[in-house]
């Protein structure tokens, strides 16, 4: 197989999120924990393979293994509610807890391996994966008596390095980490109804949670691809704020594909009493193919591998009178033999013909040891798409701090 130099950048987000029952549970003096693995969408792979040997949590007193897990998992299998129990009703003393680990499988036959849309794969390699397991930074206290509920969302395509050597390629997962307490929360689902979704080859089908601020710019809070029956979930979304989803659909078929202009909900807030939230829509008068653009380029300050880019293509459609984004894209970080990321790359294909898209990159940088971040904004840039274009726009000049 040749090299894929377009492949995803720098991170994984993982989000361990953590819930408590009020139900006293276990045995007297200790804390049940569940955890469980879910994972955010890619069109990148088909399959990302990991074999699971157990999963273990740490104290002062040091590693305690949670559940035993001895399987080969599809990380792009668990995604619109779908999740691995990896450790159930497992028993802790109270007190502090800073870090879980995946720790990887090393029998012979075990799977660690991206599979492309071609059927062709390539050997995934996570460095220390072995060895001291795939580390995940948390930070919350056990409470007697108490059950908690652990989710570890492996984001794998902002987890994969390229690192390209010659003209072969080198798969490496590097995960990075982010927490949320599981109480604070919520859900925004719903259906979308777009021909030939049930039918199609293959679809781009990403629905955008997003924030917008004072300033009417929004920031990219989760994404999902909608299944074929049109039916998605955004989870882990932070309760206490309002999002705003959007849909740009591309639907993929044996001739022909079909674009389709964006639509928005309105604002939805998401609280603790109100922690769910619904948006249904349809979509009709898509646009062919060749009648659709293509936005591509090179951001010249690569990523590292505490950081991951999101590039935004973004129209004005929102119900405030800026604009939204209505499509993104990750980063895609190459780096070189030695490990060190050398270029990145961005791409937009299928973009129905507006003269009002803005295109911008966000970048999120996690601190190393924790599960924070913080995001900064490129500047935004103007450019018209018009049927059959493929506009090259680069973005050279950096990023600007958060807003305040």
């Amino acid at each position: 197989m040749t090299a894929r130099s377009l492949l995803v950048a720098t991170l994984a987000t993982l989000l361990a999120a953590c819930g408590s029952s009020s139900t006293p549970t276990g045995t007297a003096g200790t804390a049940k924990v569940n955890v469980r693995l879910v994972d955010a969408p890619t069109l990148d792979y088909t399959h990302v393979l990991i074999t699971v040997r157990d999963v273990q949590i740490q104290s002062d007193a040091g590693w305690t293994v949670l559940g035993t897990v001895n399987e080969t998992i599809d990380l792009l299998a668990l995604q619109n509610g779908a999740f691995k129990t990896l450790a159930l009703d497992a028993e802790l003393p109270p007190g502090h807890y800073g870090q879980m680990r995946l720790t990887l499988s090393t029998d012979p036959g075990a799977i660690n391996k991206v599979v492309f849309e071609d059927g062709t794969s390539a050997d995934l390699t996570i460095p220390s994966g072995f060895q001291t397991g795939i580390k995940i930074p948390v930070s919350f206290d056990l409470q007697a008596g108490t059950t908690y509920e652990i989710f570890v969302d492996m984001d794998a395509n902002k987890s994969i390095f390229v690192h390209q050597a010659g003209a072969s390629g080198k798969y490496i997962l590097r995960p990075v980490v982010h927490a949320y307490d599981r109480m604070m929360t919520g859900t925004i689902s719903g259906t979308l109804a777009i021909p030939d979704l049930a039918t199609a080859t293959r679809y781009d089908v990403q629905v955008i949670a997003q924030t917008v601020g004072g300033d009417l710019q929004p920031s990219f809070a989760r994404s999902v691809t909608a299944g074929r029956d049109g039916k998605y979930t955004l989870s882990l979304l932070p309760i206490d704020k309002t999002y705003v989803v959007a849909v740009q659909p591309v639907i993929y078929g044996d001739t022909t594909t079909w674009s389709y202009a964006p639509k928005a909900s309105a604002g939805i807030p998401l609280a603790t009493a109100t922690p769910t939230g619904t948006w249904n829509e349809t979509f009709t008068g898509g646009v062919v193919i060749p009648g659709t653009g293509r936005v591509s380029g090179s951001v010249a300050t690569v990523a590292q591998e505490n950081q991951y880019d999101v590039a935004q293509a973004r129209l004005p459609i929102g119900a405030g009178g800026g604009p939204l984004i209505v499509r993104s894209s990750d980063g895609a970080v190459t780096a070189d033999s030695g490990g060190t990321p050398v270029s990145e790359t961005y791409a937009f294909a299928g973009l129905p013909p507006s003269a009002d898209y803005t295109f911008a990159i966000e970048r999120f940088t996690t601190v190393p040891g924790t599960y924070e971040s913080s995001a900064k904004l490129s500047p935004v840039k103007p450019q018209a798409v018009a049927a059959g274009d493929d506009v090259t726009l680069d973005f050279l000049d950096g990023f600007l701090p958060p807003a305040p």
